[in-house]
């Protein structure tokens, strides 16, 4: 059987799933070491509210967000990228869903597919996710008390990732640097990935 991942960030118009929209939805897929597809996919928020804060933080306006696709279109698009790499009927075919924090984004895409009547989440990925940080973490027990704060640039940096060429809260970014912490951590942790 293949190993199927799906590296994935969001960004979100505030931190409650309930509340907030999913906006953004971004990833790679790999399957079997080799990059198959990348996808990135906006969309507008419909009936939930957008949190000034957040949207400060990841430098999107109202206006411009009101110009994407649909919450609809954008999940019909999604759901083509993922039919093209998983069986959603065959209960062994599943992505294995890589991400920093990834619970967040997990949650927010769960919400989005309930939101469009869609309670099949599950079809498509193992849980729970593969969390970078939390193996980070781990791999730096005895320093953590030196660490500013646990987000991604900070983490991965420490951990030697050159955040520099990077574009913070992207979404396409923000998986690169996952994916550079995480190899950096397989080293640390002797992980064979």
């Amino acid at each position: 059987m293949s190993i199927k991942e799906i590296w994935v960030d969001c960004e979100t118009g505030g931190t409650d799933v309930r509340h907030h929209p999913l906006l953004q939805i971004s990833g790679e897929i790999i399957i079997d070491g080799k990059s198959e597809e990348k996808f990135d996919i906006f969309m507008r928020n419909e009936n939930q509210v957008l949190d000034n804060d957040a949207l400060k933080v990841i430098g999107r306006t109202p206006i411009e967000i009101a110009t994407w696709q649909s919450p609809h279109e954008a999940y019909a698009q999604f759901k083509r990228i993922l039919g093209r790499h998983v069986n959603q009927y065959d209960k062994s075919d599943k992505f294995h869903w890589f991400g920093y924090n990834p619970r967040f984004d997990m949650d927010f895409v769960r919400e989005w597919f309930l939101r469009q009547s869609d309670k099949y989440f599950g079809s498509y990925f193992w849980t729970p996710p593969i969390d970078v940080w939390m193996l980070a973490m781990y791999g730096q027990m005895r320093q953590r008390a030196d660490f500013k704060d646990a987000k991604l640039g900070t983490v991965a940096q420490w951990y030697g990732v050159d955040v520099t060429r990077f574009n913070a809260h992207n979404a396409q970014d923000d998986i690169a640097i996952t994916q550079e912490l995480y190899k950096k951590v397989c080293e640390v942790l002797c992980i064979k990935h």
